[in-house]
This record gives structure tokens, C-alpha cells and sequence, in this order.
């Protein structure tokens, strides 16, 4: 959380082999450590040994628990019906889902591009939550992981197969829900169709700008925010609108925005307008280190206290 990704995968090599009896209680047989940490920590220790394999070996281990605890929930189910064994199966399938994601997403770390694409073509999720009666006036919502899945076709280039994955490809971009539209905005970007984007990105914007005007503390909005704005800019300087892009990056600093693609991609425009770019960029690093500084003595981080800038984030 504080951008010390390489500290941790360090430290995480203490926990040893998690899915050891050491971890279990003896009683009733129940992992002592979270679920969440266990994924954390397999995806952790895959970069702390430089060695991604181990990673996709370690989800495919919690995958084959959670196959077990399935299977064990549904015949408890079948003996005796009730509520929370059926809230306890859905939570299981999702985090079975949730694994697929990562092994695909593990796979595309490790450049076997051929190999992310085949897993995530037999990996049959959901289709979207739309009903077959559905009227076309009705909002398409896609699920969290579907739209990690759209995200992950993108990354491969399947753009056709990334839209699929938020709704019908004949649905209009009106009938998406919010994160139906950012697929459909990025889909588009690498289309080339900027133009086109731009309009989603803006419209994306006003709506999320009334909603954080509407909440007494917008931090999500703000957020989303923040990254339509910054995809905004990205259009823009395809488009050859450099001063705009330029302008609505440095908007995003003037809002204390610090995060590395903003820094990045600010800085890579200082490249392109000017000689003198190197300068700017350490003004901007400064600016940002003040921030910085400025939050932790405040105590308002924000999720900021304890992170760190390195000289990449400003291309220095």
C-alpha cells in the first residue's frame, strides 16, 4: 500500500510454505490466516524468489482448496439446506473466480501471452448481468472480475474479446454502467478512435464530478475521477492537443494527485513541449516530495503516509 512492493515480497519469505499443517488449527482443521493475506502472499513470494512459476503453482493450490471447500459446502448444502451455507458457497466461488483472474494475469506477467489468452478463453465465467428479457433501456452491469477479465484482453490486444466481456457487442454505450463505459472508452483507445473517447471520457467526468459534489467526502468519485481525467489527457495528446492534455495533467497535481502514472505521463509531456524538460520534471518531483510531506505531517495521508517516490516516477 505504500509502494514498498519489493521490502514486502521480502518479508513475506518468513511465512514459508502457507498451505503447511503449521498454519491450521489442530481442532478444526481452519486456515488461521486470512484468505486475502494467503493470495497476497503467494503472489508476493513469486517475486520475492524471481521465480513467477511458483506463483501460478501457488494459486493453482488455492484454487484446488477452494475446489474441495466447494464441494464439501455443496454436499453439506444437499444433507441440509440453509442460508449461510449457500452465502458460504457463493463467497468460495468467487474467490475460485478471482484466482483465475490472477493466474491469467500471472501468466501475462511472465510474457506467455499464448498462454493468458487460452486460459482465459476456457476459463468460462459469468455472462454479464443482464436477463435475456432484458430491456434495451436497462443499465448493463458488468461484475468486478468481468471487468478485470476485460481489462486483461486488453492488455493481450483482444479488443473485440474485452468488450464481450462487459455486455452484447450490439448494446449502445449509453445502456453501460460506469466501469462498462471505461472498458468501452479504453477499448476505443486502442482502436485508435480517439475522437470518439474523448466524448465518453468528458461524459464520465461530468457524472463523476456531480457525484463527489453530491457525497459530503467524495473519495471514490474523486478517485475515478482522477483516472478519467488522466485517460482524458492521454486522448487529448494522441489527438495533437498538447497544451489541453498538458493543462488537465497539471490540474490533476494542482488537486494533490501524486499517483505514478500521472507523474510519468505529466513528465513524458514535458519531454515533448520542451528542451528544457529536465528541469521541469525536477520541479514537478519537488512539488510532489512537498505534498508528500505536507500530508504526513497533517495526518492526512490519504493512503499516501509511507509511500515513496523513486526517480522513474518522474522519467529522472
Amino acid at each position: 500500500l505504500c509502494n514498498q512492493t519489493a521490502l514486502a515480497a521480502q518479508e513475506v519469505k518468513c511465512l514459508e510454505d502457507l498451505n503447511s499443517s503449521y498454519y491450521r488449527d489442530d481442532d478444526s482443521g481452519v486456515h488461521l490466516v486470512p484468505w486475502n493475506l494467503r493470495v497476497l502472499a503467494v503472489r508476493l513470494q513469486g517475486m520475492g524468489y524471481a521465480d513467477a512459476r511458483r506463483g501460478v503453482m501457488g494459486f493453482y493450490e488455492l484454487a484446488r482448496e477452494a475446489r474441495l471447500t466447494l464441494t464439501s459446502l455443496k454436499k453439506t448444502l444437499a444433507l441440509s439446506p440453509s442460508t449461510s451455507t449457500s452465502d458460504e458457497i457463493a463467497v468460495w466461488e468467487e474467490r475460485l473466480s478471482e484466482l483465475a483472474i490472477r493466474v491469467a494475469s500471472a501468466l501475462i506477467e511472465m510474457q506467455d501471452l499464448e498462454g493468458a489468452t487460452h486460459f482465459l478463453h476456457t476459463s468460462s465465467p459469468q455472462s454479464p448481468s443482464s436477463s435475456p428479457t432484458q430491456s434495451p433501456t436497462q443499465t448493463t452491469s458488468p461484475s468486478p472480475l468481468q471487468t478485470q477479465k476485460a481489462l486483461l484482453y486488453l492488455c493481450l490486444g483482444d479488443v473485440e474479446a474485452a468488450r464481450s466481456c462487459i455486455g452484447p457487442p450490439d448494446a449502445d454505450a449509453d445502456a453501460h454502467d460506469d466501469n462498462g463505459k471505461v472498458i468501452l472508452a479504453l477499448a476505443q483507445m486502442a482502436d485508435g478512435e480517439f475522437d470518439a473517447c474523448v466524448q465518453v471520457w468528458e461524459g464520465l467526468i461530468t457524472a463523476a464530478s456531480a457525484s463527489a459534489s453530491a457525497s459530503a467526502a467524495g473519495g471514490k468519485h474523486g478517485g475515478e475521477l482522477a483516472m478519467y481525467r488522466q485517460n482524458l489527457a492521454v486522448c487529448l495528446l494522441y489527438l495533437g492537443r498538447m497544451d489541453h492534455a498538458k493543462e488537465t495533467l497539471e490540474s490533476l497535481i494542482d488537486s494533490h494527485h501524486n499517483f505514478h502514472a500521472l507523474t510519468f505521463n505529466l513528465s513524458t509531456i514535458y519531454e515533448l513541449c520542451t528542451e528544457r524538460s529536465r528541469a521541469l520534471k525536477i520541479g514537478l518531483a519537488e512539488r510532489v516530495a512537498g505534498m508528500l510531506v505536507e500530508r504526513r505531517e497533517d495526518g492526512d495521508g490519504d493512503g499516501d503516509v509511507g509511500s515513496e517516490k523513486v526517480n522513474a516516477d518522474f522519467k529522472l
